[in-house]
Formats: C-alpha cells, structure tokens, sequence
C-alpha cells in the first residue's frame, strides 16, 4: 500500500513524462499479482481453519459446561481464523485500490494521448501494435464478463422482476398507437403514396425534420420504459448504468443519422430528394452514413468503457486505430458515390437543389483522408 500511495504520488505530479506513467503502471500490476496471488494462497490456510473449528462441534448452550481444552482450543482457532481473514481482506483491497489507481493513470494517459496529436508512437504496421491491441480486446471482454457477473451477484438477492412489466406494457400500449394512427403513418412513410405526390420544397425539408424528430421521439419513448423498469426492478447499478447508457447512445444516434441520410437521399424517392442524387447513389447514401455514425459512436463509447473498466492505454491506441481505418474508408465510399453518379433524375430548372456548395469541400476531405492514412503510417494515430 506504501508503494501504491508513492506512484499514486508521483503520477499526480502535471509533469509526468509518458514513459514514467508506463513504468508506473507496470509497477502497479506487479503489486496487484502478487496481492492477489498471495490472496489466493491464504484460501487453503482458511478452509483448514474453518474444518477444525467445525470439527469441535457447535458452541454449547448457556449452562452447558465445555471441556477448557476445548474452550482454549476453539479460542486460538477463532483467533488464527480472524487474522488470516483479516489478512486476505487487505490484501483483495490493496488488489482492488492498485487496479482503480491503474485506471486513473490509464486516464490520464489517455488524456494525454488524444492532446498530444503531434507526437508520434506506433505505426499501424507494426506488429505489436495489433498484438497489444488483441490483448486489449480481450481484456475488454473478461472485464465486461465480470462486469456482468458482479452485476447479477450485487442485484440478484434485491432483484423485483415485477418492475419489468412496464416494458411488454409500454409495447402494448406503442403497438396499439401505431394500429390506431396507420392510416396517419401510411401517408408520412408509405413509398407508394409519397411517390404520387408533387411536393414543394417545403414540404420536402418539412418530411426531413418530420422523420429525424420522429425517430428521436420514438426511441426516448422506448428507452425511456427499459430505463424506469430496470430501476423499479432494482437492477440498476453505476457500471452497469455505463454500459447500458452506451448501448442506448449508439443505437439512438446511428438510427438517427441514419434516418437523417435516408430522408435527405430519399431513395426510390426522386421527388422528394434534396440531394443531387441519381437513385443508385441515393440507395448507398444512407447506409454508408449510418455505418460510419455507427463506427463513430461505438469507438467514443468504447472509450468510455475503456476508462471505467481500467483498461491500459495500448488498448484506446489501438481501437482508436481501426476506428480511424475504417472511417477513412467510409469516407472514401461516401465521396465515391457522391463522384460516380449522374446527378438527380428528372430535374426541372426550377427545382431546388440543397448541399450543393459542400462540393466545394470535396479536395480538402481528400487531402484530410490522405494525411490521415499518412499519419496512421507513421504513427501519429491520434492525430488521424
């Protein structure tokens, strides 16, 4: 624990070169082994102690004369019980404060990681990178894994499975809206009836904000009843609230931007287009976008995670390195699909046309791709 309170120290000091915080790191995973080695050797000792107290037989009643070797004998056991007991606790918490210290250099390095754009450190060709990333990965998994189990240990016992009941409520209740407002809805999404329509420009904007505010509203009334229902149901805890808060970020955000790029392309939808489109760009559109709000928003929250969960900078390198891979390849498709195409089908001269001027931007998102695949090459992954 001395140990622990000197790196906790030394790491506080705003100075601390990034080498420093490494070996600090190392050093603190080396205290937590041993404690938790020298924890799990302490297991054998205990389970002998606990089988010669029991082999004496229970306390007596009062009034009820015990042999006094007995007596003297189930004192010292009780006795020897209590400090290897007490011993194993320190050592679990001396296990436990060296794992949340790791996290908290484990922050600032990666604070530092994502300031410091200019500095360079592993190429994306090297092998260790991967290598440590992989490891990474893996640690990312057993660390959900015991999320998830401690989880079920602390809620289990408390646990009130009649507060999810608002849940199958919530899609009764959704489900008989819907069947209540089709006729509605069939009018707002219904392709057929929207195609024998002439829309103004109006009502083209309109039928964007239409449908991202739409989506929004629906996923908050659904995320909304999942939310209450596992607190009614005492399932909620502060890690487990990270994670599911990042599920219900990613997949309010993707569907959103999602939606947001399908009504903006309007595919099969030439008439109600805002873009200029042809219809075959207008079907890659909204599924490229989504991929890359998707691949945007699970590496933020992944970091997230990263951070509560204590993982080790190599790890928020190397995740943020694919991210950058594939966004950059993403990227390359969307402005691919926006050059290969014959513009919007049909286009009278006074029809509006919107987004025209972010043409402009095109070689500036070339050049932003090519020193990104550059910087990745050469290091500078948090400058990608």
């Amino acid at each position: 624990r001395t140990a622990l309170k000197q790196i906790d120290s030394d790491a506080s000091i705003a100075t601390v070169e990034d080498s420093k915080l490494s070996d600090a790191r190392a050093a603190i995973e080396d205290i937590r082994a041993k404690a938790l080695s020298q924890s799990q050797l302490l297991e054998a000792p205990l389970d002998e102690l606990n089988q010669q107290i029991k082999q004496l037989g229970p306390v007596p009643a009062n009034g009820t004369a015990e042999a006094p070797a007995i007596t003297e004998q189930r004192k010292l056991l009780g006795a020897k019980l209590n400090t290897v007991q007490g011993v194993k606790a320190q050592l679990e918490l001396v296990a436990v404060e060296a794992e949340q210290l790791g996290g908290r250099i484990a922050t600032i390095q990666r604070d530092m990681f994502f300031k410091r754009v200019f500095e360079g450190g592993r190429s994306i060709v090297n092998p260790a990178l991967w290598l440590d990333t992989g490891r990474g990965f893996l640690l990312l998994w057993q660390r959900l894994a015991a999320l998830f189990s401690n989880w079920w240990v602390d809620v289990g016992p408390n646990a009130n499975f009649a507060g999810l009941a608002l849940i199958p409520l919530s899609v009764v209740f959704f489900g008989g809206l819907y069947w209540l407002m089709r006729g509605r809805l069939s009018q707002w999404f219904d392709p057929q009836h929207l195609s024998s329509r002439l829309p103004d420009d109006f009502s083209r904007l309109w039928r964007i904000v239409r449908g991202v505010m739409a989506t929004l509203a629906i996923l908050i009334l659904l995320a909304m009843p999942i939310s209450i229902s596992l607190e009614a149901a005492n399932l909620m805890t502060p890690r487990f609230d990270i994670v599911f808060s990042s599920v219900l970020d990613i997949v309010i955000n993707t569907l959103t931007y999602w939606v947001l790029a399908r009504r903006l392309a309007a595919p099969g939808l030439a008439g109600w287009r805002v873009l200029d489109l042809d219809d075959t760009a207008a079907g890659r559109l909204p599924t490229l976008v989504g991929l890359a709000a998707f691949v945007s928003i699970v590496s933020q929250n992944l970091s997230t995670i990263a951070s509560a969960l204590y993982l080790p900078i190599t790890y928020t390198v190397g995740q943020s390195g694919i991210s950058a891979i594939v966004l950059f390849l993403l990227l390359t498709l969307i402005l691919i699909t926006f050059r290969n195409q014959q513009g919007l089908p049909g286009k009278t001269p006074g029809r509006r046309v919107y987004f025209q001027w972010a043409a402009k931007f095109t070689p500036i998102a070339w050049a932003a791709i090519f020193v990104g695949i550059l910087a990745l090459v050469f290091g500078y992954v948090a400058l990608a």
